[in-house]
């Protein structure tokens, strides 16, 4: 109920990221603002590091993912593809689109769900987390480079790759 009020007021509002958390919040402001957005009395914009919504983790099927871009797109939901966006630290209402300075939208209102960074303690385990420092894990969630098993990771800690609903369907 906080962001009733700065939702209602803003005629821009900007999503840094296409993962659960924009996708939803978009949809939300559509719902409730779609005849704003439709007469261009209300922007939204989605910028996002991929072609589609959401994340292709195997949660979410390709057709999913399609159909959710689309409908947000088909109701005015302007969608920036294949790019990132950074808020400038002295104004965080002007994002700064894929690096360059010279590429920038401004808005009323940003949000910024750009997904979420793990959180592993320091360790001296080898191998013990991928590129992007999640820690590797096998099906059982246990920790591949620790031999005894007796190590789990468990949430957004781990590099799990989701392998219901997408598989099921596929």
């Amino acid at each position: 109920s906080s962001q009733v009020f700065p939702l209602k007021r803003a005629k821009h509002v900007v999503f840094i990221g296409g993962g659960f958390f924009s996708t939803e919040l978009a949809g939300e402001v559509v719902h409730y603002h779609g005849k704003e957005i439709a007469s261009g009395k209300k922007k939204v914009t989605i910028i996002h590091s991929s072609d589609k919504l959401l994340p292709n983790n195997g949660f979410f099927t390709d057709t999913l993912r399609t159909e959710i871009t689309d409908y947000l797109v088909q109701r005015g939901v302007k969608l920036i593809k294949n790019c990132r966006g950074t808020q400038l630290d002295f104004n965080p209402n002007i994002i700064i689109l894929n690096d360059d300075p010279n590429k920038f939208i401004e808005a009323d209102l940003v949000y910024s769900g750009v997904g979420t960074n793990p959180a592993v303690p320091p360790n001296e385990i080898k191998n013990f987390t991928n590129q992007s420092g999640y820690v590797k894990v096998k099906k059982t969630f246990q920790a591949t480079a620790v031999s005894k098993g007796n190590v789990f990771a468990i949430g957004d800690v781990n590099d799990f790759t989701y392998h219901g609903i997408a598989k099921r369907d596929s």
